[in-house]
């Protein structure tokens, strides 16, 4: 495709030298998204497949298995993060670098970074399987953040967005066999006043595959207050979109018939979905619920998710509806299947012009297909393995209190309870019952805020709905048998009563699979409690002495590392319950808001059971 600029570009091509990773010490620290999206690699199968369009497909986030679908939607090669890791480190780079795009035996990968000037910025990183050489070919002006990357005919499309000066600016660079990066100004754009939107197709496309399919690419304004639409072709021509203009908060994909848009209703971030036909000019509401959540669009059909309601709380199934452009219809293509402890299978991506969506089967989360309606294709490309259902199943209990006098909801606790299967332990019933107990009395606790509820609150009640509304979650986290005597049940939970945010939690339950008997960390230690807190605070000093810098406290709120020390030493008890049992370790826990801020998390420490008990495993 000939392309025109909106910006006059040298007609030059300049070759950048390859140079190795230069780690940056003091870069931002990466979202948690981010990390969860990083894979690594192991050599390419078939050499043939590597020439084709190469989708980046998900593993579950914890393991070192990553997959890739090929342009049928059929898994195409199977990678594995600890190698890349491996190569990344061994060349210099971030090995949490964040993979961009695959194509032909190569990976492209972004890495925070500070320039010459002390400015954050981003470095982009070509990583060749074959050699295991990682090297940086790009740093983005850091005036501009990092907004896509997508591998296209060829070339590598890198999209920077720099909101001061209204500027947009794409990139593109062509590789060499021998792993140069060759700019290539002439398939390069720049927009002034306008952001390209990435289109909720699965990927963030270039504006020349966009063009390509649809014949142009949709862009919006700066100006959140007064939002802008319109569209661009291959020539540069941009044409605004007036019927978006007027009332438009922003648009969610569009093809070459439809653009399909949000308008903010204004009220508790609650907003309705439009649809646009381009030919007639018409627009009405799209889909069948008040909003909707776009997951692809082909050059015919868009394909968006509902969430559906149950009348217990936070039990809840995804439906994945088909919409044609063409004929003006919705069809039902699949509804997922709730699954306690794994409430995450409602996922929907969408990869080489299919939707894909999670199903348990057993113990395994696996990734299917959708060909058709209620037809879902095995890919053989597996998520997840989830303990819990390999040593028996999950059960839950939900409670929902409402306002007495005007029926807006007070307090909505989900809570899970594991249940052994009978072949683990001639004792399982009585383990059972226990871990039912735990659950019913979260699910059956009755706050001070309905107790106390009074007619004259309806008013506020009615206003702030969500600000009134308490809510409890219960999650099994994890299920393990060590030595083939404990049960290790562990939990995560999450309650909300207002504000940014809430607050999470974490426990365990310990059983003597041969006596039922229900045990905790005091039964397995014999030290004394002086003991357990000189330990750990000296643990935590270590960890503050090996973390910190000048100027960064290494996310404690400790000046110093007697500070650390002394606040760990107040907190740390035997009796406190942080601790979970592992296979060949023991972590000792703190929460958000003991050592460090809400958005460090928790922080974790290491011991080993010769540590702490002077054994080598889990014994009594």
């Amino acid at each position: 495709m000939k392309k025109s600029f909106i910006c006059l570009m040298i007609a030059t091509s300049m070759a950048f030298a390859i140079t190795g990773c230069k780690k940056d010490e003091t870069k931002p620290a990466e979202s948690s998204q981010e990390s969860k999206e990083e894979v690594e690699a192991e050599s390419p199968k078939e050499e043939n497949k590597q020439l084709d369009d190469e989708y980046y497909f998900e593993s579950d986030y914890y393991t070192d298995i990553f997959y890739t679908v090929d342009a049928d939607g059929n898994k195409m090669n199977t990678y594995d993060r600890s190698v890349i890791k491996k190569i990344l480190k061994d060349n210099g780079c971030d090995e949490d670098a964040t993979i961009e795009a695959i194509h032909d035996g190569k990976m492209y990968l972004r890495q925070y970074a500070t320039d010459d000037n002390g400015n954050s910025t981003y470095e982009f990183i070509a990583l060749d399987l074959s050699t295991e050489k990682a090297d940086v070919f790009f740093e983005m002006e850091s005036s501009y953040w990092s907004n896509y990357s997508d591998f296209y005919d060829g070339k590598l499309y890198i999209a920077g967005i720099n909101n001061d000066d209204e500027k947009f600016k794409e990139f593109c660079f062509v590789p060499s066999d021998d792993g140069t990066m060759t700019e290539d100004k002439d398939s390069e754009t720049e927009i002034d006043g306008y952001a390209v939107d990435t289109n909720d197709s699965g990927r963030g496309d270039c504006i020349a595959r966009e063009i390509d399919m649809f014949g142009y690419v949709e862009l919006s304004s700066y100006d959140y207050e007064n939002k802008r639409f319109a569209t661009m072709d291959a020539e540069g021509n941009i044409t605004e979109l007036d019927v978006l203009n007027s009332n438009a908060s922003y648009v969610m994909a569009y093809n070459d018939k439809v653009i399909i848009y949000d308008i903010d209703d204004g009220d508790d971030y609650k907003s309705t979905s439009y649809v646009y036909n381009i030919e007639t000019g018409e627009a009405k509401q799209f889909g069948d619920a008040e909003s909707v959540i776009v997951v692809g669009v082909t050059d015919d059909k868009v394909y968006y998710a509902t969430t559906i309601e149950t009348d217990q709380y936070n039990v809840t199934t995804k439906k994945i509806t088909e919409y044609d452009a063409v004929a003006d219809t919705y069809s039902e293509m699949y509804e997922s299947e709730f699954a306690p402890g794994a409430s995450y299978v409602d996922n929907v991506i969408f990869r080489a012009g299919k939707p894909y969506v999670m199903k348990l089967e057993g113990a395994d989360v696996k990734w299917y297909r959708v060909d058709g309606v209620d037809k879902l294709t095995d890919i053989d490309i597996l998520s997840d393995t989830i303990q819990a259902y390999e040593y028996g199943t999950i059960i839950y209990g939900t409670s929902n209190f409402v306002c007495p006098y005007c029926g807006t909801p007070l307090y909505s606790c989900y809570a899970e309870a594991f249940v052994l299967d009978g072949k683990y332990s001639p004792v399982a019933d009585q383990i059972n019952a226990k871990l039912k107990e735990h659950m019913d009395g979260e699910v059956s606790y009755e706050p001070v805020s309905v107790a106390e509820a009074a007619e004259t609150d309806c008013e506020d009640h009615k206003e702030y709905p969500d600000t009134y509304h308490e809510t409890d979650t219960y999650n099994v986290s994890g299920v393990n048998i060590i030595n083939d005597r404990y049960l290790i049940v562990d939990f995560n939970g999450y309650w909300y009563g207002g504000g940014a945010h809430g607050m999470p939690s974490m426990y365990e339950y310990i059983f003597d699979l041969q006596t039922g008997e229900e045990l905790t960390f005091a039964d397995f230690y014999k030290g004394t409690e002086e003991e357990f807190k000189t330990l750990v605070a000296e643990k935590v000093r270590q960890d503050y002495l090996e973390n910190s810098t000048d100027g960064d406290n290494g996310g404690y709120f400790a000046a110093t590392d007697q500070d650390a020390y002394d606040t760990a030493y107040e907190y740390a008890s035997i009796n406190s319950g942080n601790v979970a049992f592992q296979d060949d370790k023991v972590l000792v826990y703190f929460y958000p808001y003991d050592l460090g801020s809400y958005a460090d998390g928790f922080k974790f420490y290491e011991f080993s059971y010769q540590e702490l008990f002077g054994t080598a495993t889990m014994v009594r």
